[in-house]
């Protein structure tokens, strides 16, 4: 009896030692994660440099829920072959303010006689009202380089000529042509290609036309304005050619121009701080006229200029 219930007790204790030495091979439990309160995901907002402010997320669409909103819950199916479109920012190929109450950047203006026409730099549009402000037409889309079968990158100025046609003067070293329907015609000068010959623009700025139908570019970079006959073929050069200087020979920078109905061109010098005026009722032996300002010379009273941009005459009144 004695040894029967040695024997058991040697069986347990064994049993406790296999026991004990399997759960220590398998080594100790890893410490439980301590629970923590995340906040909910939330995307980084686009910051908007313009408004300087981040673009809010839109409350989601009735019906659409959560998945749409919060991409933490978005199923995009199988990696890589499977993203699936959930939403679109803003409105497609339309920017802000596309609509003829709003300008951005205007830096031109003419009219037909009847009608005026704006041209932006940023908005990239020539625009077309009556005369008492009253929206008629347009050319170019909001915003967009390529809207009207060639590139217009930042429009300077615009002048219509006899014939009804829309010209523009565009950043991008050319001067384009539109009908008065709005399509392309022609176009002045390279996209993009800027040049010192005469079929090319460096930072052209302004356009004019005389009462015979010849055109005047005024091509800053150049320091030059170039003159073109009605069927737009190159007629003579005003200034030096990439040659800046004061003297009547020379400009520095010019800026807008305008040509008035007794043939006489003015011309906003601006680097050199003054007006210069041409007679051009001959293409072929353009004249110095005068100077408004004092060339090389800036000031504030009523004397001198400070970079001046641009001008405007009215005949009837002898006034500039």
């Amino acid at each position: 009896m004695k040894a029967r219930t040695f024997a058991v007790c040697v069986l347990a204790l064994s049993l406790v030692v296999i026991l004990t030495w399997a759960v220590a091979a398998q080594g100790p439990e890893p410490p439980v994660a301590p629970q923590r309160n995340e906040p909910p995901f939330q995307p980084t907002p686009v910051w908007d440099w313009d408004g300087e402010k981040p673009f809010r997320q839109p409350a989601a669409p009735a019906g659409v829920g959560d998945q749409a909103m919060n991409p933490a819950t978005l199923t995009l199916g199988q990696p890589v072959l499977g993203f699936r479109y959930a939403r679109t920012f803003g409105e497609t190929e339309v920017p802000y303010f596309d609509d003829p109450d709003h300008l951005n950047t205007p830096c031109g203006v003419a009219t037909d006689g009847t009608n005026v026409w704006i041209v932006e730099c940023l908005g990239r549009r020539a625009i077309k009202y009556t005369s008492d402000g009253t929206f008629m037409t347009k050319i170019g889309r909001a915003g967009f380089f390529y809207g009207t079968g060639t590139t217009l990158s930042c429009l300077r100025d615009v002048a219509v000529d006899g014939g009804g046609n829309i010209w523009v003067v565009d950043g991008a070293h050319h001067v384009v042509k539109f009908n008065s329907s709005g399509s392309f015609v022609d176009e002045l000068g390279v996209t993009w290609n800027s040049g010192t010959g005469n079929d090319r623009f460096n930072d052209p700025y302004s356009i004019a036309f005389d009462r015979v139908g010849n055109l005047y570019v005024s091509d800053s970079g150049n320091h030059r304005i170039q003159v073109f006959n009605s069927s737009g073929a190159y007629s003579s050069t005003i200034g030096v050619t990439g040659v800046p200087g004061s003297d009547n020979a020379h400009f520095n920078s010019p800026r807008h121009i305008i040509v008035d109905s007794n043939s006489r061109l003015y011309v906003a010098d601006a680097n050199n701080h003054r007006v210069q005026v041409f007679d051009v009722s001959n293409i072929s032996a353009i004249t110095y006229v005068a100077t408004i300002g004092i060339s090389g010379v800036s000031g504030s009273d009523n004397a001198h200029f400070n970079s001046p941009q641009g001008v405007a005459v009215d005949v009837t009144r002898g006034r500039v």
